[in-house]
């Protein structure tokens, strides 16, 4: 499963944003404050890494993922959010992942989470809090 996270972060690179795995990881040890926004967030649908799928080089994989676009502003995350689905599912189809020995693909399914204000947590260097907001995909991968 690590392999197919890697290989969706690896197909959001040319966009540009930071990907974080599970979490984002604030710089030092202060969990409260906030990474450079923008960025994004890669979860799967299990509650931490140990309810993780297994998926063998013989077994097939249909799971959902999670990412979290955040910005400055709700609407910013909205444009963050926005071009991820463009860069993943464009025109609603399946973008194939670049997975050694497997048929591996990604697909949009929905908003999750509308682009909100996170009122919990704090921009570095100003008063403001930072957009967020949740999509779902679809991950399928079968062996070749």
């Amino acid at each position: 499963m690590r392999a197919h996270l890697r290989a969706v972060v690896a197909a959001l690179e040319p966009l540009g944003y930071p990907v974080h795995l599970l979490h984002a990881n604030p710089p030092g040890d202060d969990a409260s404050t906030v990474p450079p926004v923008p960025y994004l967030v890669l979860r799967g649908a299990w509650a931490n890494p140990d309810d993780m799928p297994a998926c063998d080089a013989t077994d097939d994989l249909d799971t959902a993922l999670f990412i979290t676009g955040t910005a400055s502003t709700a609407e910013g995350a909205l444009v963050v959010l926005d071009r991820v689905r463009r860069h993943l599912s464009p025109s609603m189809r399946p973008t194939r992942l670049d997975l050694a020995g497997r048929a591996a693909q990604v697909r949009w399914v929905r908003n999750e989470v509308e682009p909100q204000v996170d009122r919990d947590l704090r921009l570095p260097n100003s008063n403001r809090h930072p957009g967020f907001g949740v999509d779902s995909y679809r991950l399928t991968s079968q062996p070749l």
